[in-house]
């Protein structure tokens, strides 16, 4: 995901850059029905477009639509990282039981930002 970074008096002004990442995970969350439980799980670094990014891992139960059954999800989210004129914030969410932890490393060490041409 990639949220513009504003500068204001050169100071970063993007409230995704101030919150912490359990903010970012229940704002993320809010976005969707019959989710709760959210926990703090472990911790990891990892490359994200060449900055060691730390990342945290939370759990979820959440319901799949429409069939009442319940399911836990593993929730990686990252710290931003600051690429030109935007945050890259790296993000994955998958069922827990999928353990697919070290594809979601693959994939946000292959992040690649492609900044918008506006003119």
């Amino acid at each position: 995901m990639t949220t513009p970074q504003i500068e204001v008096l050169g100071r970063a002004l993007n409230p995704i850059a101030e919150m912490g990442t359990r903010e970012r995970a229940e704002l993320i969350l809010s976005r969707f029905e019959n989710v709760g439980g959210l926990e703090r799980g472990s911790e990891y670094s990892t490359s994200v477009l060449d900055t060691d990014t730390a990342v945290v891992v939370y759990t979820v139960d959440a319901e799949i639509e429409g069939t009442g059954v319940t399911t836990e999800l593993e929730l990686h989210i990252g710290e931003p990282v600051g690429v030109e004129d935007d945050f890259v914030l790296p993000l994955a969410a998958y069922p827990a039981a999928f353990s697919d932890g070290e594809n979601v490393r693959r994939m946000m060490n292959g992040v690649e930002h492609e900044p918008t041409d506006e003119s």
